[in-house]
């Protein structure tokens, strides 16, 4: 049940005292300056003396829910049902009825008698309060009532909240985080503000490697990374190290241990002070297929000794392309079984030198790379023991011999 004060509603309730009966509630229903108890009673004008006029039902009832808009809400009309309850004065018009006229019941002269006429329920004050979710009509009893009105939508003039009525009190939600608004920023945050910004990836511009986007508190701003933190976009194998240098910008300082790597055996790699270098490693250094040359490249061989063991007869060679190859011993050089006979081969000889010693009267030879021997001929000279000469002479039958002459 409320009660309506009708210096909020801007109506005023007349109440007329008589001799013989008062304003129901007068005790009760004081000012606030006289001490009044009930906030929720209607103040009452005083009633000028020696009149009458009926009391108001001073509780109004609220209606639970209504959303008729006032455009709907039906019309007043002049034959508004009239309350007979007002005592019985004579009049020839409502002006000469004792009370006041309000928005909601009107003095009605009533075939020569005083009544009233009451406002059809449902009509709107003229006094509204806007945006409140509620509106003040005529309960159809002479009384002013408030009752929900759900067009009657709050608006606080926020771009991120939805303003509804949740029954009769005004409600803001906030609209979802990333909607679009135009005061204070571009977004709404999702707690009701606009802002620049929610994240840091909401603002606009780019991140770079010593420099980052910040929301702080939904504004945008930016914050540069601490000096000498080290980047993720470094160039590898350069001698350097690609730092922050505290201002949004970086830096490359040495780094003599980045060295830069080649991936070639037969160069050193080098950082000089920040300054990469490659230079080739000494020559007969080993690689994977040989030995360094000396100038960055790894080749069979430098020397020959560079080279695997050669066959029999033919020596090892380091060619001027640094490739391995062979060459021939020299011939009549000893080899296994024999001598090498100067094209690779190892054979019994190259001459009779290289045969073993032949018998008496016979020498020695080497013919087709073999040894033999050939009979010297008769009466040729041959030693015998004791420093004698002697003759040689072949049998018929047997080996050549030699003898000392008689006679």
């Amino acid at each position: 049940m409320k009660r309506i004060l009708p210096f909020l509603l801007g109506v005023t309730l007349a109440c007329f005292a008589s001799t013989t009966v008062g304003c129901a509630g007068d005790e009760e229903l004081q000012d606030s300056k006289g001490g009044n108890t009930d906030p929720d009673a209607v103040v009452l004008e005083a009633a000028p003396p020696d009149t009458y006029v009926a009391p108001p039902d001073t509780t109004v009832d609220a209606v639970v829910d209504s959303s008729v808009p006032d455009a709907d809400l039906p019309e007043v009309e002049d034959s508004s049902p009239v309350d007979t309850s007002m005592p019985e004065v004579g009049c020839t018009s409502a002006t000469e009825c004792p009370g006041s006229d309000t928005e909601c019941k009107k003095r009605a002269c009533n075939s020569g008698v005083c009544a009233w006429s009451y406002t059809a329920a449902g009509t709107p004050s003229a006094t509204q309060i806007p945006n409140d979710c509620k509106r003040i009509q005529c309960d159809g009893k002479g009384e002013l009532t408030i009752v929900v009105d759900s067009l009657d939508k709050a608006n606080d003039n926020n771009e991120c909240t939805t303003d509804v009525c949740s029954g009769a009190v005004p409600t803001y939600t906030p609209t979802p985080a990333g909607s679009t608004c135009t005061k204070g920023g571009t977004m709404c945050n999702g707690t009701g503000r606009c802002v620049q910004c929610i994240t840091a990836a909401s603002c606009p511009g780019t991140d770079t490697a010593c420099s980052v986007r910040t929301c702080l508190d939904g504004t945008c701003g930016t914050m540069n990374i601490g000096d000498g933190a080290v980047t993720s976009m470094q160039i590898p194998r350069d001698c350097k190290q690609q730092q922050c240098d505290g201002m949004g910008s970086t830096k490359n300082v040495p780094l003599d241990t980045d060295l830069p790597v080649d991936g070639n055996a037969c160069t050193k790699d080098v950082c000089t002070a920040g300054t990469p270098s490659n230079p080739p490693e000494a020559a007969s250094t080993p690689c994977a297929t040989g030995y360094c040359n000396g100038s960055g490249s790894c080749v069979q061989c430098v020397l020959a000794t560079h080279c695997p063991a050669p066959p029999i007869c033919r020596t090892r060679v380091c060619s001027a392309s640094n490739t391995c190859t062979t060459g021939f011993v020299g011939s009549g050089t000893a080899c296994t079984g024999g001598v090498c006979n100067g094209s690779g081969s190892c054979v019994q000889c190259v001459s009779p030198a290289n045969c073993p010693a032949p018998p008496v009267c016979y020498t020695a030879t080497c013919v087709g790379n073999t040894c033999g021997t050939t009979y010297n001929g008769n009466n040729t000279y041959c030693p015998l023991p004791g420093g004698v000469s002697g003759w040689c002479y072949l049998p018929s039958s047997g080996p050549a011999q030699c003898y000392y002459p008689i006679g």
